[in-house]
């Protein structure tokens, strides 16, 4: 997650040094200040995206919770969140925001559930 002008939160998986290459590209790229945000955080996953000024993760589902949210996001090329982030983390500062969001997450959606859990309102349930 990158927070406010001058913030950054950074959601890892730190699988062959992806953390420190990471925010080793996030400095020389930026200025803003870099949160890296563990599974332990205190803090609502909510409150540091909708701080954020972008979300960078390795991860699917953070991106995709930014990208809800409004958030640019940046992810590793196995992120599902790729067709809608940009995976060069030295252009944090020109992130792009998609105006595909609302499709991408229909698609998401429509791939996750079941038909029995569509029509038992699981679904409805996870995404309301």
């Amino acid at each position: 997650l990158v927070c406010p002008p001058s913030n950054f939160v950074v959601r890892y998986f730190n699988l062959h040094n992806w953390l420190d290459n990471t925010v080793n590209v996030l400095e020389k790229n930026s200025d803003r200040k870099i949160k890296i945000r563990g599974k332990d955080s205190v803090n609502s996953l909510e409150s540091d995206i909708d701080n954020a000024w972008a979300v960078v993760t390795s991860q699917s589902n953070v991106a995709i919770d930014a990208l809800i949210r409004g958030k640019p996001s940046f992810c590793d090329k196995i992120s599902m969140a790729l067709p809608l982030s940009l995976t060069d983390f030295a252009k944090i500062e020109q992130p792009i925001y998609p105006d595909t969001r609302e499709q991408f997450i229909e698609t998401l959606l429509a791939n996750q559930f079941t038909l029995k859990e569509i029509e038992n309102g699981t679904a409805w349930e996870k995404v309301k």
